[in-house]
């Protein structure tokens, strides 16, 4: 074998390593966005038990006797003639509270809403880690009281806990309605970084409140998922 045959073959040997690496990565990254995917499955269970709870005080008021909550899917004929319908049946002017913009860099703290109509979403909840920086190329392991809030916001509202590692950051946001005649949307949210090279995935589930009725987009905006 000449010098060049043996360069040729070493540059081929390097490029096939490099590939099988970048696929094997990708792949395992694949694989544990499962656990954004579930913890994000759980957050929908959460939303949607909220808005059929019953509540007495604060921002998620039910009225009694009344059913609310069911999830349906973005985009349907029935949602958006309910929507139009309510928004002409409204005369009086509403206003709506500084809040998280809805596009998963909410920091939890939205003022909430002063419409007419009762809030029925848990108000936002502080992402968990607070910081992104504990799950850039790492894991994280969280404390039960980082996962608060109270009976009408944040994971205590939305009943949403983790006991085991993590590797991803989780929030919920309450933003401004997204269509007309919506009450309120919302955002429930998980960044990861699992490579620490500084690009993000991102999941995102999203919703919206409109009329008596919670709204849920049937499938996640997943951005990145395997950087």
């Amino acid at each position: 074998m000449t010098l060049i045959e043996l360069t040729a073959t070493v540059v081929i040997v390097g490029l096939l390593a490099t590939l099988a690496g970048l696929s094997y990565r990708g792949q395992l990254h694949k694989a544990q966005s499962a656990e954004a995917v579930a913890q994000l499955s759980n957050m929908r269970t959460g939303i949607k038990a909220a808005g059929d709870r019953k509540h007495t005080s604060g921002d998620v008021v039910l009225i009694e006797g009344a059913t609310y909550g069911s999830l349906k899917s973005f985009g349907s004929s029935k949602s958006k003639s309910k929507a139009k319908a309510k928004s002409k049946s409204k005369s009086k002017s509403k206003s709506i509270g500084k809040t998280g913009d809805g596009d998963g860099d909410g920091d939890g703290n939205g003022d909430g809403f002063g419409m007419d109509e009762p809030l029925r979403l848990c108000q936002s909840a502080s992402p968990v880690p607070s910081s992104f920086v504990n799950v850039k190329g790492s894991v994280y392991q969280s404390a039960p009281d980082e996962w608060s809030g109270t009976s009408t916001s944040g994971w205590t509202c939305l009943k949403v806990q983790r006991s085991s590692v993590q590797r991803y950051q989780y929030g919920y946001d309450i933003g401004a309605p997204l269509t007309e005649g919506s009450r309120a949307s919302f955002t429930a949210w998980a960044r990861g970084d699992l490579d620490g090279d500084g690009r993000a995935a991102w999941f995102n589930l999203r919703g919206r409140q409109v009329g008596q009725e919670i709204y849920v987009a049937p499938a996640l905006d997943i951005v990145d998922e395997t950087e």
